[in-house]
């Protein structure tokens, strides 16, 4: 798996080799230091998971490799495996196609599910707002009732 460098890391995402050291510190990239003189090094994967969490870099290319961006792992694992850069797999494109549009299909379904519970808790909702509403009309009645009775407190 490739590697890089602070100071590449950098240059890829546009910024200063500080900010990705505090990014280091601060746990945010990880990376492995071998000794100080040899500075830090920033595995590939690493890199796509800090792009992951901080998608304001997502549109810079990994590598150095035009047209790779990160929009999502998914998405770029999937780039990956058809550009033929990931691991040594040779994947065929059939493969590649039905494994992302079962993703594709699971990820509807859970929306769907989702949109149905969302409907159903819209549903409770609207009954219990229906009951405050007949509570606060018995409060308010016995309210009206009640002025200027002195009631046990």
């Amino acid at each position: 798996m490739k590697t890089y460098n602070v100071k590449e890391i950098a240059e890829m995402l546009k910024t200063n080799p500080e900010t990705v050291r505090r990014w280091i510190r601060s746990g945010k990239l990880k990376a492995e230091q071998q000794s100080k003189k040899g500075g830090n090094s920033i595995s590939e994967a690493s890199l796509i998971a800090f792009l992951e969490v901080y998608p304001k870099y997502a549109g810079y290319s990994i590598a150095g490799i035009p047209g790779l961006f990160v929009g999502s792992a998914i998405g770029t694992l999937a780039e990956l495996v058809i550009q033929g850069i990931s691991n040594e797999y040779k994947i065929p494109y059939d493969k590649i196609i039905t494994f992302i549009s079962d993703l594709i299909n699971s990820s509807t379904n859970a929306i769907e599910q989702k949109k149905e519970q969302i409907k159903s808790i819209q549903k409770d909702i609207s009954k219990e707002e229906a009951r405050i509403c007949e509570y606060q009309k018995i409060l308010n009645n016995i309210r009206s009732q009640t002025k200027g009775v002195k009631l046990n407190e």
